[in-house]
């Protein structure tokens, strides 16, 4: 058989994308409780408080990111911003808590006493607008952008439920190591509940083979087509975070007609998520 290149591009696929209404209600909510937190943890003398403002203002800065990296990832030319926007979002989300241990002990050290009421009331708001931001997302996190915006805001609502729980500690039994103690502990469980979307980020900026990604399962649809007779030098990788690429090397007993092609390319893209597809004969 005559070697040929056949490339296959499935850019007429629509991945579904978050409403641009969900950026801007999640942005503006988190934005404007940023302001309020700050004010009333800083009145309050609340670590909690003021750790849960840092964490709502990294959601806002992430998801003003994804926002950007979902509308660039609709282009070939800047679709990789999206892998960029997911590492840069769970970053600051690791790195902000990381600040909240350490100032959970310069706090513990000190010995403030924070005004639990102010904690119970602002920290219940934080909770409902976390929740309710991070309800607009959760139907998209098959986007690993999309999802480390979601972690995000969910885990802002856990700091909020836990800020919540720490001021009826403290109203009740006037246990004040309870304020830096739990904000330490949230931040613990953030970075370790993180830290495989971060590391995802990292696999995919690499060019390597994205972890949901089971190679066996490509070859095997590929094989159920019943002229190719071997598949060689597979690769997988990412374009972004919701379309992925694949290179192959295929044995053929006859050429595939255009129309073999289009419905395995097809079926790629609806198991595999892969958009682009390139096979060498």
């Amino acid at each position: 058989m005559k070697p040929q290149a056949e490339k296959c591009d499935h850019h007429h696929h629509n991945v579904q994308l978050v409403p641009d209404r969900a950026f801007k209600i999640g942005i503006s909510l988190n934005l404007l409780f940023v302001f309020i937190e700050i004010y009333y943890g800083i009145v309050g003398q609340s670590l909690a408080l003021v750790s849960d403002a840092l964490h709502n203002l990294t959601d806002v800065f992430g998801l003003v990111i994804a926002w950007l990296g979902m509308i660039l990832s609709k282009r070939a030319a800047t679709r990789r911003f999206s892998i960029y926007a997911a590492f840069t979002n769970t970053s600051l989300l690791m790195i902000s808590s990381v600040w909240v241990i350490f100032e959970a002990y310069d706090r513990y050290q000190a010995g403030y006493a924070p005004v639990a009421t102010t904690m119970m009331i602002v920290a219940f708001i934080g909770f409902l607008i976390n929740l309710f931001s991070a309800k607009l997302f959760h139907h998209h996190q098959h986007d690993l952008n999309i999802k480390s915006a979601y972690l995000h805001l969910m885990a802002d609502a856990a700091v909020s439920l836990g800020v919540l729980l720490t001021g009826v500690v403290i109203y009740y039994k006037s246990v004040f190591w309870v304020d830096p103690a739990i904000s330490a502990l949230i931040s613990v469980v953030i970075i370790w509940g993180t830290w495989a979307v971060f590391k995802e980020s990292i696999i995919m900026l690499m060019g390597k083979k994205p972890t949901a990604i089971n190679i066996e399962s490509i070859k095997a649809v590929i094989m159920n087509q019943s002229e190719v007779i071997s598949i060689k030098d597979i690769r997988v990788w990412a374009l972004s975070t919701s379309e992925n690429a694949l290179s192959a090397k295929l044995e053929l007993s006859q050429k595939l007609t255009d129309t073999q092609v289009d419905t395995l390319k097809h079926r790629l893209f609806h198991d595999f998520q892969i958009a682009e597809v390139t096979f060498r004969v």
